[in-house]
């Protein structure tokens, strides 16, 4: 019974995508970007987005928590193919977004750096700037704490093997809207920096876990107006070599209707800033833009943009100097909770296929009517602006797809664009940290409020609310300690494991995530599996119609042994929704030969 409903779920997925094997059948693919609700902005926050669900921290079993020892395993770490990152979840924001529900923290003005104010209000500030050094000190220590037992409990039975970060990601919400100490002191205690004096200050510890050099990518997502000359300085001063700064849009009422607090002319004082900071070569002693290390986001699908303010984005991204070296490009999903949610939920052109249907009409428009007198703040001219129907957005991805691609940028993952170095360096540009959430059995440690981390193939959440992220931090510490002091085997840290952890998630969440990338699905890697042989069959099948309207193709090489099943660009990827979710229809239509499989 149980396969059967899942068999039927896999699809209503596919819709009508599967009534016949023409073009047809492709072309009215209900918001042809969703990727099964995973392509949506911002990949970050420890790869949660790229993550299946997490249990929440109060529904939680003692059984969750009891296989942990993997933790203080060197295994992952044997196949030096592998790379490894480390994320830290800064969750603060001005504000909440209207399409936003990441686990964040709205702080307003509380950092005094974030805006100005007048004298009337001075005193309102004042109590809320003490309010939110209250709130960030305690969870700095709370990360710190996590990054403590983290270290010590890989530690444990390591000997002398280190793990070399390739990158470290400062994600959020805002990481520009907290304090520089807070920023230093992550990075000092992931260092295992300690204080020496007599050596004239902080320098490393000898038997520090983690290995950082100049090779080591470390990004921080900053918004635009949330940082000065000075702050970014210092920024550049501790060792973060690239920033993300996330613009959205160049249009100001867009940005307006988006809930973002900043506006055109401070995207451009940014990058003037960014340039000016990290386009000054010591060696030199002369700025050089080939130095400037930048990626910026963008959002289509935006409530009043139309193709031609979709092209008109693209064209002023590249106008930047220096140049962006890294673009990623979202399409906007409206999510339940939000506030789009409930401005916009339902409102997609999906039924665009079916007959006119008089009394659905006059529902839309009354449903509209009930809207309108909700939205005073974006409204325009002729009433709220609209979402792009899902024709605009197929546009607005093919568009960006072939015109960055001409402009010298590699279309290297679904949403991600990286420019292509022409110098004899051969650099790429490509993001170190998102690679490692697409790689296969790569794995990443996460600290933070609702981040989340992936050892040894397996997935560790934390709390989504700052409260309970604290008392959770709180709870490791005196755990950590007692482990300690009665010598317990056991990990100390009870970290909360996903309970519907089995092969097949990770096999589907490889798949999706491989095929998001230009070099695809590795289907040597799927043979070699347990019952490789019938599950690559089982893909195949469930590509074959992909193959044959050419949104997949296969590329086999006998020279270097590879065989990757891959989406073209821009179709494949466009309607990887489809795609995916016909291979997933595939393996779920009878799993009894894969019974007693293990991870």
């Amino acid at each position: 019974m149980q396969h059967k409903m899942k068999r039927e779920l896999q699809l209503v997925l596919l819709g009508i995508n599967l009534i016949s094997c023409s073009t047809f059948a492709f072309n009215y693919c209900p918001k042809p970007l969703n990727l099964l609700s995973i392509i949506k902005y911002k990949h970050g926050h420890g790869a949660s987005a790229l993550c299946s669900k997490v249990t929440p921290l109060s529904s939680c079993s003692e059984k969750d928590s009891t296989d942990n020892s993997q933790l203080a395993s060197s295994t992952y770490i044997e196949n030096h193919d592998n790379k490894v990152g480390f994320y830290v979840h800064i969750p603060y924001c001005r504000r909440r977004c209207r399409y936003c529900d990441f686990a964040i923290v709205p702080v307003g003005d509380a950092n005094p750096l974030s805006s100005t104010s007048t004298s009337s209000e001075s005193g309102a500030k004042s109590l809320q700037q003490s309010g939110f050094e209250k709130m960030n000190n305690a969870y700095t220590n709370a990360i710190l704490t996590e990054i403590d037992v983290l270290i010590d409990t890989l530690k444990k039975d390591r000997n002398s093997t280190k793990i070399h970060l390739d990158s470290i990601y400062f994600g959020g919400g805002t990481p520009s809207l907290a304090p520089l100490s807070t920023i230093q002191a992550i990075l000092q205690h992931i260092s295992e920096y300690e204080d020496r004096e007599e050596e004239g200050g902080f320098s490393p510890s000898d038997t520090r876990l983690f290995e950082i050099n100049n090779q080591t990518e470390i990004t921080m997502e900053m918004d635009p107006g949330t940082f000065t000359l000075q702050q970014l300085k210092s920024v550049k001063e501790m060792g973060i070599n690239r920033i993300s700064l996330g613009v959205q849009s160049f249009n100001d009422t867009i940005l307006n209707a988006l809930g973002r607090v900043h506006t055109v002319k401070d995207v451009y004082k940014s990058i003037s800033m960014i340039a000016e900071v990290y386009g000054y070569n010591e060696m030199s002693k002369r700025h050089d833009d080939a130095e400037v290390n930048y990626s910026i986001d963008l959002i289509s699908g935006l409530p009043g943009l139309d193709c031609a303010g979709w092209i008109e984005t693209l064209q002023k991204s590249l106008e930047l100097r220096p140049k962006p070296k890294h673009l990623s490009l979202y399409d906007l999903q409206i999510e339940t909770g939000t506030v789009f949610g409930s401005w916009y939920e339902n409102e997609d052109d999906s039924d665009q296929n079916e007959v006119d249907n008089t009394s659905k009409i006059e529902a839309a428009k009354r449903k509209q009517k009930r809207k309108i007198s909700n939205m005073p703040s974006i409204m325009s001219n002729n009433g709220i602006l609209p979402l792009p129907s899902a024709d605009d957005c197929a546009f607005m991805y093919k568009f960006a797809s072939g015109y960055l691609r001409s402009k010298g940028y590699e279309h290297y993952e679904i949403s991600s664009y990286a420019m292509l170095d022409k110098s004899k360096l051969k650099k790429s540009y490509r993001s170190q940290h998102n690679q490692i959430y697409w790689g296969l059995k790569s794995t990443w440690f996460a600290v933070g409020l609702g981040a989340t981390s992936c050892i040894n193939g397996r997935r560790y959440a934390r709390p989504r609310l700052m409260s309970d992220y604290i008392s959770w931090s709180n709870k490791v510490k005196e755990d950590f300690t007692l482990s300690k002091r009665i010598g317990s085997n056991l990990s100390p840290a009870p970290i909360w494991i996903d309970e519907d952890e089995s092969w097949k998630r990770d096999l589907e969440d490889t798949i999706m995530t491989r095929l998001r990338t230009k070099e695809g699905l590795d289907l040597r890697w799927i043979s070699n599996l347990n019952h490789g042989d019938l599950i690559l069959e089982r893909i195949l099948i469930g590509s074959e119609l992909g193959i044959k309207l050419g949104f997949v193709h296969r590329n086999v090489n006998d020279q270097d042994y590879s065989d990757q099943l891959c989406l073209t660009d821009p179709q494949g990827y466009l309607f990887s929704n489809s795609i995916i979710s016909s291979i997933f229809a595939e393996l779920n239509v009878d799993e009894s030969p894969f019974e007693g499989i293990n991870n």
